[in-house]
């Protein structure tokens, strides 16, 4: 009798890790606070990392006391993190004002492998060219297929980075049906989406001035991130970032296991349901709306809003629903309420003990 030689052992799964990246902008408010939240309990009930990354690529408009801010607003309601800007670890600098030579490296190896090219066109330009409106996936009625006008054609000579009036564009066009995106999202299921028509080449940046899709796929990749949960207002911007995680990891990479093949290279997405005003718009920094440190200096009750947040996205059980909603009810003026109108029950289950 033979006995068949066993193959290589599977290498073992890697560790989930998460991040949490705001822009130290202005005081966070309590839709950001339900992104940390499901975030970070996403991770500890995965016994993931949570990494806590600041975007202030925007050196205008971010401030220190914003971020001084934001750590204390996360530490006020219990959330821990594993790698940070205080912290340190493995894969840092955690914040993108320290990696800005990482990005510019990108955008020249993009355009000297023909995948990008520098870019004169302003948006009222792009707008301008194109022959109708268009509704992208956002719904934003100024989102347009991008036209071509500073696409190069195929087998052209050498391009350089743009000056500081120029831009950097993605090479969609040139990727065909490749540029047809399908991910699963952890919360709503399957996507898909044809980068050419909703967006065509789209914008990178420039060097010293990276857009937020690069940034953001590239400090993914750095650092490892295996997890995304953000609200459903960022939904418009994946297949734009998955599509460029398969760009930046080269062909022939395999999809996850009874996933879509173009989750390959990406992190999993996971897209909460959006806290609303009384109008049912959206909460916003520019807003003015309920600020974490409003309530913390307040004397709010954290548990009080865990509570009343973890309610309005099916976190936890009945009983800590009635224990803990009234103080952050109170302090909201009205418990928080769903952009879509329906409660989502979180597919990995956490409970109340979990937090």
């Amino acid at each position: 009798m033979t006995t068949a030689t066993p193959g290589p052992a599977a290498p073992p799964p890697r560790r989930p890790r998460f991040r949490y990246a705001p822009t130290p902008s202005r005081w966070l408010h309590v839709g950001n606070g339900l992104a940390a939240l499901v975030g970070w309990g996403l991770a500890r009930a995965a016994r993931g990392a949570f990494v806590l990354r600041i975007e202030d690529i925007d050196r205008a408009r971010c401030r220190p006391e914003f971020e001084d801010g934001t750590l204390r607003d996360l530490a006020w309601l219990g959330i821990d993190w594993d790698e940070g800007p205080d912290v340190g670890g493995p894969h840092g600098p955690y914040r993108q004002s320290a990696r800005m030579g990482r990005y510019d490296a990108l955008l020249a190896g993009l355009i000297a492998a023909d995948q990008a090219y520098p870019c004169r066109c302003s948006r009222a330009d792009v707008r301008a060219a194109a022959s109708a409106p268009h509704h992208g996936r956002t719904g934003e009625p100024d989102e347009v297929p991008y036209p071509g006008t500073c696409r190069p054609t195929r087998g052209h000579g050498p391009v350089s980075l743009p000056d500081d009036r120029g831009g950097v564009r993605l090479w969609v066009e040139v990727l065909g049906d490749d540029a047809v995106v399908s991910w699963r999202d952890g919360l709503l299921g399957d996507q898909r989406e044809d980068v050419r028509a909703t967006c065509g080449d789209f914008l990178l940046g420039r060097p010293g001035q990276p857009s937020y899709q690069l940034a953001v796929v590239a400090d993914d990749r750095e650092m490892g991130i295996t997890d995304v949960v953000r609200g459903r207002d960022l939904l418009g911007s994946t297949a734009r970032q998955v599509l460029l995680h398969r760009v930046l990891s080269g062909p022939g990479a395999a999809g996850r296991e009874g996933e879509p093949a173009a989750d390959a290279a990406a992190p999993r997405f996971h897209h909460h349901p959006l806290i609303v005003d009384e109008l049912g718009r959206k909460l916003s920094k520019r807003d003015d709306a309920i600020a974490l440190r409003t309530l913390r200096e307040s004397g709010a009750a954290p548990a009080a809003l865990i509570a009343s947040l973890g309610r309005a996205v099916g976190l936890f059980p009945e009983t800590v629903r009635r224990a803990h909603a009234a103080d952050f009810t109170d302090a909201l003026g009205g418990p928080p309420e769903l952009h879509d109108g329906r409660l989502v029950e979180l597919h990995h289950g956490l409970g109340a003990a979990r937090w």
